[in-house]
C-alpha cells in the first residue's frame, strides 16, 4: 500500500465542507480551562504576590520569592553583553521603522466652533499605565516587546509594564531584555500564564495594576484576559495563527509553500490555506510544501498543523477566492497575483494584507513596520491590528454659549418632555429665562447682516486658517526664535542719531541701495545679485507669485510652515518630500520628484525649522544640479550653524539663498530680510515686489548693524554656549527627547502629549512652540534664551513632566 507523504497539504474544492470546519478549529475542553484560569485569577486576587510566586514554581518550575519577580538593571546590563551586534543592528532597524509607521496613526485633540461660538471637541489622551504579555520560558520574541511597547510609546503612555515567563532557571531571555530596554519598557517581571494575567489586572504588592493588557499568549493567558475584561482593557482574543494566500498560475510554488510553512510552524492548531484557480498550481505547492517541511526543525508541529488545518482550495476565480477569504477574515492575507494592486478593492476582512511575491509574511512580523498582533479566528470583520489608538482613549467636549443654547434650547427641551426628564428640560429652561433677562439694550443694538464675505472668498482661502502668534508680556517667552540678549545699546545709539536726520515725509529708497550694498560687503555677493524684503516672509511670498503660482511646489517636510501658506496663497500646489528619521534630506526622493513632475520650485531650509538640523552644502548642490527648477536655500538661522550656500551662486543660475536680521542681529521687530540669486532671477523678481516695501527706520537699522558686528558676533557667541548647555539640561530630563541643533533653538519630544507640556509650562509663565505633528509627535521647540530663562525652563519643564 502506497503511503500518503508525511506532511501533505490536502487539496479540495472551494465548496467543501472540510473547509469550514478548519477556520472554525475546535478547541474542545475549554469549561475545564476555563474553571482553573478563573481559580487561578482568585487566587492572584486574594494573595497576590504569593499566589504569584506559587503558581510560577509550579508551572514554570522555578521558585521565586516576591523579591525575585521583578528584573534588575544589573540583569538588563548583563543581557547586553550577552546580545551580538549584528542583532542590535537589527533590532534598531526594526525599531526605526516600527517606530515611523505607529507616529503616522497618531490621533490628536481636535475642536471647532460655529458662527454662535460654541465649540465641539474631543480630547485625546493616552493611558496612563499597560501592561504586556509577552511569551517565553524556552522561547524567545524579541519583536513582540516591540510590537506591544512601540505604539504605547508613540500614544504617550507613561507606564509600560512587561511581564514574560521565566525559564527553568529563572532568566530571562537576552533578547526580550535588550528589546524591552530599547523599545523604552519600565519595568519587567518574570511572571508568565494566567498568573501574570491577574497580577496586571488587580496589582500585587510587587505589580501595580495596570489600564489595559496587550500581547498574546497560550490558552491560558487568551482566557485569562477574556475573564478579567470589563476591570481592564485588553487588545483582542487572540486565537491560533492564520495565513491565507490568493494566487493565479504566475505565483512561484516555492514561495507560496515557504509561506505556508512559516505559519504552520507556529502552533498545531495554525491555518496555512492556499486559494487558487490553477490546479497547476495546486499540485506544485502540495509537493513543494513536503519537500520544504521534510528540512525544518518543528516537524511535529508541521504534520499537524498541514494535517488538519491546511488546505490547498481550487476556486473557480480569483473573484470566488477573494469571496471566501472576505468569509474568513485572515490575519495573514497574501496576494501573489499578476496585478495584486488592481485586486486590492476587493479586500474587505483581512489582519495584515502583503501584496506581491516579495512581501512575505515574516518581513510583517519583524521590519517592515505595521504591528503584527493581529485579529484571528474571524475576528478581522471588527477587530483592527494592535496600534497607537489602542493606547488611547477619547473624551468629548461641549462649550456652548448662550447665543448657542438659544437656538437650539426648545429642541433640547422638547426631546427631554417626551423622555419624561422634566429636570432636564429645566436645566436647560432656566437658562434661557436667565439669558433672555440680560439682552435688554444690547440686544437692540447689535448688528445685523447677512452678508458673509466668505462666500466671495477664493475657496482655497476659505480653508485657511490666519497666522496667529500668541503674545504674552509677562512670559518667559522662548517661543519665536528671537535673540534674547536685546539690542546693543552702542549700536542703537548711531541708529538713533542717523533717525534723526531723516525726511519721513518722503518715501523711502525702493531699492535700498545703500543696505544692498552693506549685505554685499557683509556676503561677498554683488549689491545686483541682492533683494531686500519686509521680512523673509515677504520674499518667500514673492517668490511664490513670481515663480509657482498656480504650480507645483516642493520642501521637505518637516519644515518653516510659511512655504506651505504663502504657496497656498499663490495658489500653488504643495508637493512634501518626508526627511528621514534623523530629520535629514532624503536625497534620493528629493532627486526624484523635482527631476521633471513640474516642479517649478523647492525650499530647503537650513538650518531646519522646526528641527534644527544643517543639511550639508554638498547634499543642496546635489540637488541644485539635478533638477531645472528654482531651489530656495532659506539660511534664516545660518548665522548659528552650518555651511553656507551663498559660494554656490556663482556656479548655480537656478539658486536663491535667502538670509535675515530677525534671529542673529535682534532685529525681529524691524521686520528685515534678504535674498541672494542671479540677475535674471532678481529681474523677475523685481515685477512683483512692492513700492517702497523697506521703511527708512529699517533700512538705516539694519545697515548700520552690519557696519558695527562685533557686539552680535558676542551674543551669537552666548547663544552658542547657552545652546549646548540647554541641550544637555533637556538630555538629562527623565521623558525627554532632545535633538540635536544647529540653530538657535532646540526640538524635543517629551512622554506626554505635547499639547499637556505646552499648557503645563504656560501656566507656570514659560511659552515654548507646540508643534507636534503627525512627523513630529510630542514634539515642542524651545528658543534659546538667557541664562537665566533656560534654568527657568528647565525646573518647570521637570515640574510637568513629573
Amino acid at each position: 500500500m502506497k503511503q500518503e507523504p508525511k506532511f501533505r497539504l490536502k487539496i479540495i474544492e472551494a465548496g467543501d465542507p472540510a473547509l469550514e470546519k478548519i477556520f472554525e478549529r475546535n478547541t474542545g475542553g475549554l469549561e475545564l480551562i476555563k474553571d482553573r484560569v478563573a481559580q487561578i485569577l482568585a487566587s492572584v486576587r486574594e494573595k497576590g504576590d504569593e499566589a504569584v510566586c506559587d503558581f510560577t514554581a509550579r508551572f514554570n518550575g522555578v521558585r521565586l520569592g516576591p523579591a525575585g519577580l521583578k528584573v534588575t538593571a544589573a540583569e538588563i546590563k548583563d543581557a547586553y553583553k550577552n546580545t551580538d551586534e549584528k542583532f542590535l543592528d537589527a533590532l534598531h532597524l526594526a525599531l526605526r521603522n516600527i517606530t515611523a509607521f505607529h507616529r503616522r496613526q497618531l490621533q490628536y485633540s481636535w475642536f471647532e466652533s460655529d458662527e454662535s461660538g460654541s465649540v465641539l471637541g474631543q480630547l485625546v489622551r493616552p493611558l496612563h499605565r499597560v501592561g504586556m504579555y509577552v511569551p517565553g520560558g524556552k522561547a524567545s520574541y524579541p519583536s513582540s516587546v516591540l510590537m506591544n511597547a512601540v505604539p504605547a510609546k508613540v500614544a504617550g503612555v507613561k507606564e509600560v509594564a512587561m511581564v514574560t515567563p521565566p525559564a527553568p532557571d529563572g532568566s530571562v531571555s537576552s533578547q526580550v531584555l535588550v528589546a524591552a530596554a530599547e523599545a523604552g519598557v519600565h519595568e519587567i517581571y518574570k511572571i508568565g500564564g494566567a498568573q501574570a494575567v491577574a497580577a496586571l489586572a488587580y496589582g500585587t504588592s510587587t505589580v501595580p495594576r495596570v489600564d489595559k493588557i496587550t500581547g498574546p499568549g497560550n490558552i491560558y493567558v487568551v482566557l485569562a484576559k477574556q475573564q478579567v475584561y470589563g476591570r481592564v482593557d485588553i487588545d483582542m482574543i487572540a486565537g491560533p495563527s492564520e495565513i491565507l494566500i490568493i494566487a493565479d498560475e504566475t505565483a512561484e510554488p516555492a514561495f507560496i509553500a515557504a509561506d505556508l510553512l512559516s505559519q504552520a510552524e507556529h502552533d498545531e492548531m495554525a491555518a496555512p490555506v492556499l486559494l487558487t484557480p490553477s490546479r497547476e498550481l495546486a499540485f506544485r505547492v502540495q509537493e513543494e510544501v513536503a519537500g520544504q517541511a521534510s528540512l525544518l526543525l518543528r516537524k511535529d508541529i508541521l504534520e499537524r498543523s498541514l494535517g488538519n488545518y491546511g488546505a490547498i482550495v481550487i476556486t473557480g476565480s480569483i473573484a470566488e477566492a477573494f469571496d471566501l477569504s472576505n468569509r474568513f477574515a485572515p490575519e495573514h492575507l497574501e496576494l501573489m497575483l499578476e496585478e495584486p494592486l488592481r485586486w486590492l478593492s476587493r479586500v474587505e476582512n483581512a489582519g495584515a494584507v502583503f501584496v506581491g511575491s516579495h512581501s512575505p509574511e515574516p518581513v510583517g512580523d519583524y521590519l517592515a513596520g505595521p504591528n503584527h498582533i493581529l485579529p484571528t479566528g474571524g475576528t478581522a470583520r471588527f477587530y483592527s491590528p494592535l496600534g497607537v489608538d489602542s493606547f488611547l482613549k477619547k473624551s468629548s467636549l461641549i462649550a456652548y454659549t448662550d447665543t448657542a443654547l438659544a437656538k437650539t434650547g426648545d429642541a433640547v427641551i422638547k426631546m427631554a418632555a417626551v423622555e419624561g426628564l422634566e429636570a432636564h428640560a429645566n436645566a436647560v429652561r432656566i437658562r434661557l429665562k436667565k439669558n433672555e433677562q440680560k439682552k435688554g439694550i444690547e440686544g437692540r443694538h447689535r448688528m445685523n447682516t447677512l452678508f458673509d464675505a466668505a462666500k466671495l472668498a477664493r475657496e482655497d482661502i476659505r480653508t485657511l486658517s490666519p497666522y496667529d502668534a500668541p503674545f504674552y508680556p509677562d512670559l518667559i517667552k522662548l517661543d519665536a526664535n528671537e535673540n534674547p540678549y536685546g539690542f546693543p545699546p552702542e549700536v542703537m545709539a548711531k541708529i538713533t542719531d542717523e533717525l534723526g536726520t531723516l525726511n519721513l515725509s518722503r518715501y523711502p529708497d525702493a531699492m535700498a541701495q545703500k543696505l544692498r550694498e552693506s549685505i554685499a560687503a557683509y556676503t561677498g555677493a554683488g549689491p545686483e545679485n541682492i533683494m531686500v524684503g519686509n521680512g523673509s516672509d515677504e520674499l518667500i511670498l514673492n517668490i511664490v507669485l513670481t515663480f509657482a503660482a498656480g504650480e507645483k511646489f516642493a520642501v521637505t517636510t518637516p519644515t518653516f510652515v510659511m512655504y506651505e501658506i504663502q504657496g497656498r496663497i499663490a495658489a500653488g500646489e504643495l508637493v512634501e518630500i518626508p526627511r528621514l528619521d534623523d530629520f535629514s534630506i532624503d536625497v534620493k526622493s528629493l532627486k526624484k520628484v523635482t527631476a521633471g513632475n513640474g516642479i517649478k520650485l523647492v525650499f530647503i531650509c537650513t538650518p531646519n525649522n522646526p528641527t534644527g538640523n544643517a543639511v550639508p552644502r554638498e547634499t543642496t548642490e546635489a540637488v541644485i544640479r539635478n533638477t531645472d527648477a528654482i531651489v530656495v536655500v532659506d539660511e534664516a538661522y545660518g548665522e548659528f550653524g552650518g555651511e553656507s550656500c551663498i559660494p554656490l551662486l556663482n556656479r548655480y543660475p537656478n539658486l536663491i539663498v535667502l538670509r535675515t536680521f530677525s534671529k542673529a542681529f535682534g532685529m525681529a521687530g524691524l521686520r528685515v530680510g534678504y535674498l541672494l540669486a542671479g540677475r535674471s532671477i532678481i529681474k523677475e523678481l523685481l515685477k512683483v515686489k512692492q513700492p517702497f516695501n523697506l521703511n527708512a527706520f529699517s533700512q538705516v537699522s539694519a545697515r548700520l548693524v552690519l557696519e558695527n558686528p562685533a557686539p552680535f558676533r558676542k551674543r551669537i557667541e552666548l547663544i552658542l554656549k547657552e545652546r549646548d548647555r540647554l541641550f544637555k539640561e533637556l538630555s538629562s530630563l527623565r521623558g525627554v527627547e532632545a535633538f540635536p541643533s544647529q540653530a538657535n533653538f532646540i526640538l524635543f519630544r517629551t512622554s506626554l502629549p505635547a499639547e499637556e507640556v505646552y499648557f503645563g509650562l504656560l501656566e507656570r509663565g514659560v511659552l515654548v512652540r507646540n508643534i507636534s505633528s503627525p512627523a513630529l509627535s510630542r514634539c515642542l521647540r524651545v528658543s534659546v534664551g538667557t541664562p537665566e530663562e533656560n534654568g527657568i525652563f528647565i525646573e518647570k519643564l521637570g515640574e510637568v513632566l513629573n
